[in-house]
């Protein structure tokens, strides 16, 4: 089930504000670039700090043919969920604008954040949770390689170290042959 946008109240530059929420199944910081890179997909000129995106002085059709501002806060809720709070104010305005003030901007909103943002953001998320996973296959798999020679070699010098310990045993038992005899011809000369 995909999350669906409200309204409620949250802090922005230290004020509480009317804005949009939805929950992101992404942590906060690819919740944020999320939002940055559907906005700027849709030939919108912003800034991206941290956890803030500003988009100001836009003309953005799909939510109002005014002039706005797009602010927006994005707040880790835990590992890989977080909430994404829009504030939207018009011209040079700075109060932020609510359903009580402009009920249709506000629907705006809440489905373009339905319909294309929460979508994205979890796609991204999946991306990104596939990207690592692939990352960790590929890294444990150079590791298992990195071993498997390893191994190959520790063999070939255990085989090798075999063969010398043989070689080296034959030589012992030459060598016992060698002074046995020596004892034995010792022996003869003294008798």
């Amino acid at each position: 089930m995909q999350a669906q946008s409200y309204e409620t109240f949250s802090k922005w530059n230290k004020d509480n504000a009317p804005a949009v929420a939805i929950e992101a199944n992404a942590p906060d910081d690819i919740a944020a670039q999320s939002l940055f890179d559907l906005l700027k997909s849709e030939k919108l000129k912003g800034k991206k700090s941290g956890k803030k995106v500003s988009f100001k002085k836009v003309v953005f059709p799909t939510l109002s043919s005014d002039y706005i501002n797009i602010y927006a806060t994005v707040i880790a809720k835990d590992n890989n969920n977080s909430t994404v709070y829009v504030f939207v104010n018009r011209g040079l305005k700075s109060d932020f604008v609510s359903s009580s003030t402009d009920v249709q901007l506000i629907d705006n909103l809440k489905a373009y954040l339905n319909n294309k943002y929460a979508p994205l953001a979890a796609k991204a998320n999946l991306d990104y949770k596939v990207n690592n996973q692939q990352k960790l296959i590929s890294d444990s798999s150079k590791d298992l390689s990195k071993m498997q020679n390893s191994l190959e070699k520790k063999i070939k010098q255990k085989d090798k170290l075999i063969s010398e310990i043989d070689d080296l045993a034959k030589q012992i038992e030459q060598q016992k042959n060698l002074l046995d005899q020596h004892k034995v011809d010792l022996d003869k000369i003294g008798k």
